[in-house]
């Protein structure tokens, strides 16, 4: 259990469509990208509602442009760091110390983390 007070957090644009047509909402607990891939975004709901906020648009934009199979790596890969580093936001000793929990081929995963942070 948290202890953030949840806020509700207005989303622009609450349907989108990923890349292979298919329509999902932002505020559902999984986003069924195309025939074979539903990403399990409920995981957020833990994080600081900015935070969850912030990350579902970006996921959803990435899944208007990305295949589904990059969106659901992008999300596992940020699943993987939140749970590993027990954050509920990004911080910089965090991303230090991730960084330095990753063999030296398990580094590019931190770019996928890095695309949240800048976004």
């Amino acid at each position: 259990m948290n202890n953030y007070e949840k806020v509700e957090i207005g989303y622009e644009k609450r349907i989108f469509i990923s890349r292979d047509g298919r329509e999902f909402d932002i505020n559902d607990s999984s986003w069924k990208l195309n025939k074979n891939v539903v990403v399990a975004v409920k995981w957020m709901s833990k994080l600081k509602p900015i935070v969850e906020s912030s990350l579902k648009t970006v996921l959803a934009r990435c899944a208007e442009e990305y295949a589904a199979e990059t969106v659901r790596g992008l999300n596992d890969q940020t699943r993987q760091y939140f749970n590993l580093m027990g954050d509920r936001e990004f911080l910089v000793h965090s991303l230090i110390s991730y960084r330095s929990a990753l063999s030296r081929d398990e580094e590019q995963n931190l770019s996928k983390i890095r695309m949240f942070v800048r976004n």
